[in-house]
């Protein structure tokens, strides 16, 4: 495969931006909830709900990302996290640090969707050119099934163990 891979480093500071930017649109664009009287404490046996929707939702977008089509459900999936912060009643400056210990393994998975994509389209692109061959889009497909999706679904394993087991209940104890 002759296509240079996209600069991660570039990428990340894009995503970063791209991250807060989604955020912040989808807190101010979100209805003023009410504060919660009480946050409820999430049984063990959610750890494999949240793991599943997360797992189906990633794999959905690795699909998309085949031929370029990811990124929107990317940023919808980034503006549903602010929509959902301000919805909750809780005040932000508890919100945010606290999802951001099993959220960060999230947005890193979303990082990965986006890095694919990119490159996805890249390939595609310098097939449409002649520039490069159809077995290049192969090759790196293939590699994103071997590494990138375990790698991915790892990640969101130990996001859904926080997200119940410690982002939840710091949730219920500083809010409930």
């Amino acid at each position: 495969m002759t296509a240079k891979l996209v600069d991660t480093r570039n990428l990340a500071f894009i995503y970063i931006a791209i991250v807060v930017v989604c955020f912040s649109v989808g807190y101010f664009n979100a209805g003023v909830g009410r504060p919660p009287d009480d946050v409820e404490k999430l049984g063990t046996h959610f750890i494999w709900f949240v793991f599943i929707a997360n797992t189906i939702t990633i794999l959905f977008m690795y699909l998309l990302s085949t031929v370029g089509l990811a990124i929107p459900f990317i940023i919808k999936n980034l503006y549903s996290i602010g929509y959902a912060a301000k919805a909750s009643g809780i005040p932000p400056l508890i919100y945010f640090p606290v999802s951001l210990i099993h959220g960060i393994f999230e947005l890193i998975a979303l990082f990965l969707v986006l890095f694919t994509c990119i490159q996805n389209i890249k390939i595609l692109i310098l097939i449409k050119k002649g520039g490069e061959s159809q077995s290049a889009f192969w090759t790196f497909n293939k590699r994103l099934l071997r590494r990138e999706i375990p790698l991915t679904v790892v990640l969101l394993i130990v996001g859904a163990l926080l997200e119940i087991l410690v982002s939840n209940r710091l949730i219920a104890a500083i809010v409930g």
